[in-house]
This record gives C-alpha cells, structure tokens and sequence, in this order.
C-alpha cells in the first residue's frame, strides 16, 4: 500500500534570511516511511514564500519557527476524529442530544438528525487546522498544488497570530466565542484573500478548479453555522484596519469582539458598545442548556419564517438576550428573553416572531421588554 506522506516543515528566520528545514515521515500506509523527495523539494521552494508573504501582509514577523504538515485526506481526517474536543475555539458544549434538541425547538432543524452524517460533512468541508495548543498547522493535501498553498497562508496566520496574541483562551458563553473566532478566522482570510488575488490568472483558475463548485449543501445550518466567521469575520477585520490600521487589529487581539453583534456592526464595536445584561428567563424543568443566542443566531431562527431580508432588519436592533433550555418528556424547550435597542427594533422583532410561530404550533410570544418566547419540539 502507498505511503502516505507528511512533510513537517520547520523554518528559522534570522534577520532577512530565511532558512528551511525539511523532514518526511509516513503517516499511515505500509510504514516504511519513505519520503517523496520532490514533494518535499516542492515544500522546500514554496514555503519561504508563503511565510514572507504572511509576515508582510500581517504586519507581524514570527517568533517561533512556523510548524507544518501536509496530511493525506485519511491521515487528516483522522486528525479531525481524534482530536481532542475541549477546543479552544469552541465554549462548554452540550451534549448532542440538548445541542439538537435546542436547533429543533428554535426551528432551525426538523425531526431526528444523522449526527455522523453532520460528522462527516463538517470534516469534508475543512481543508486546514492549526492547533494552538500544539502550534502545529495542518493542510489537507500531500503536495504544494496552488490551493494548498492558499490554506498553508491562511494556517500560517493563525500560528502568527498565536505567537504575538495567544489564541487559546476560554468563553463565557458560546456568543463570545462566535465572535472572537470571526475576528480570528477573518484576519487568516484577510490575508489569504491577497495572496489569491496576488497570483496570476492560471493560478487563481487552479485555484478555483480544486475548490469546486459547492454541492448544494452551503444552506444547511449546520454549514451555515461552521461558516460564519469566514463569511463575516473578514468584513470586520477590513473595517478595524480601515479604522486604525496593524495597530488598531492587535488592539482588537487584546481586547476582542464579545457579540455577534459587534462582528455583524464593526462600528459598534469600535464604539465599545456592549450588550445589555438581560435576565434569564424561568424554566419550567431542569435547566439542560443556557447561554446567549445573539444577534447572528437570532436571524438564522427568523429566516426559518421569513425571507432574509426581513430577518436581517428584525434582528440587527438586538441589544441582548439570554435562553435557557429544559426537557419536556421526549421533546426540549427552548424559552429566551431578548431586548431591542428602540420601540421601532422590537415592533420589527415581533412582526417577524409572529411569522415565525405562526410556523410552530404551541409557540408563544409575550412582552415587549424583554419579549419572551417559549417553544418545545
């Protein structure tokens, strides 16, 4: 059986030089760890390049040689299976059994879910990892083609990001962590963006060749979910830099984005403006799940009733929110208390609501400040 190969790269910068250390070692396969020597000459010549494109884009230069590895596509979803779920960029999660239960009663999923199915489409759909507790970056591919050079880049941020801002660190809740890894995953695609757009027209086409086409899956939520701080994130990352430049982003490093809200409107946190501390609400059981929807969540549940449009007006005036969840026999409940910014946010609010029970028979919506809604599935 063939080898599968893993080039480990190490790569010393002293002043303008940079040299570059290259090992192989099987990873799988018949275990004879033999390295392709082209492969890894190829590594040798691209990833000199690709660390001073970073640097200099970024603003920042390493402090630490930049560790890395191509993985075949078994070797690195088996990295994906095995690794260790207390992650960095993720809060305490529930059970999938709650966490499901929770999409169900707020509408965004129907009936039971193929948990592996979810699985598997999550690891198809991710092409690189860097692990900051490790500070190694993985990409999925076994060769330097032009679209893993693009993920080498957009890895290779998220390690020098790592090294001057210390990515791993702990949440409040799973709001806070949506946002500061919208900040994370847009800087890397701010950077990654410039270096697809600095290459010639043949190499973008390559580029764009391996991406492919989508197979119809980018409406899921779980997708939807898994791509927000790549589709935002840069957005906001724009808009800090065109507010105070380099300086003005590690800033933000220091003292990050904690709402959705925030990352949605980069002005309002470059206002400071935080979210209003609202009450939880009472459950009518044993308390499974808490936590804060948020504005993103929030409009992902009102574009189950209404056309997209419609929900991002009714959600952009959110001033805060907080939900618990409880069981109900077989089904889970769902009861969150959210607050508008002015009378005219949450009149937009309720009229999208009503839309959205009236798809949810046994669905209740009550007050104005905060509105509280209540739902089981």
């Amino acid at each position: 059986m063939k080898a599968l190969l893993a080039a480990v790269i190490a790569a010393v910068l002293v002043g303008d030089l940079v040299a570059v250390a290259v090992r192989a070692t099987a990873s799988g396969g018949d275990g004879g760890g033999r390295p392709d020597a082209a492969a890894v000459r190829d590594l040798q010549a691209v990833l000199p390049e690709l660390i001073a494109f970073v640097e200099r884009t970024r603003g920042l230069r390493f402090l630490r040689p930049p560790d890395v590895q191509l993985l075949s596509d078994a070797a690195f979803e088996r990295l994906l299976r095995e690794k260790d779920p207390a992650d960095p960029f993720s809060g305490d999660a529930p059970d999938d059994e709650t966490y499901f239960g929770v999409l169900r009663a707020l509408g965004l999923v129907d009936g039971p879910v193929d948990i592996d199915a979810v699985a598997a489409g999550e690891f198809e759909s991710i092409v690189g990892v860097y692990d900051s507790r490790t500070e190694i970056l993985y990409a999925r591919g076994t060769e330097p083609t032009p679209f893993v050079r693009l993920v080498l880049v957009h890895e290779l941020v998220h390690a020098l990001d790592d090294q001057h801002f210390d990515l791993d660190r702990r949440y409040l809740d799973d709001e806070e962590a949506a946002a500061y890894t919208a900040m994370v995953e847009g800087d890397a695609v701010w950077v990654e963006s410039r270096w697809y757009f600095s290459r010639s027209a043949q190499e973008q086409a390559d580029i764009d060749a391996e991406v492919g086409s989508g197979d119809g899956t980018e409406r899921s939520i779980f997708y939807r979910l898994l791509g927000f701080p790549y589709i935002v994130g840069p957005d906001f990352v724009e808009a800090v830099r065109g507010a105070g430049g380099q300086r003005r982003l590690d800033e933000a490093f220091t003292a990050p984005p904690v709402t959705t809200e925030q990352v949605l409107h980069p002005e309002r946190f470059l206002a400071r403006e935080r979210a209003r501390t609202v009450a939880d609400p009472a459950a009518n059981g044993r308390i499974v799940d808490s936590g804060v929807l948020g504005e993103a969540f929030l409009r992902l549940v009102l574009e189950t009733a209404v056309d997209e449009a419609v929900a991002v007006r009714a959600a952009e005036g959110w001033g805060g929110d907080s939900y618990v969840a409880w069981r109900s026999g077989s089904r889970t409940c769902v009861r969150f208390n959210v607050v508008m910014d002015t009378s005219q946010d949450t009149a937009e609010l309720l009229s999208a609501l009503r839309a959205w029970t009236a798809a949810h028979p046994g669905a209740t919506v009550r007050g104005a400040s905060p509105v509280t809604v209540t739902n089981c599935a």
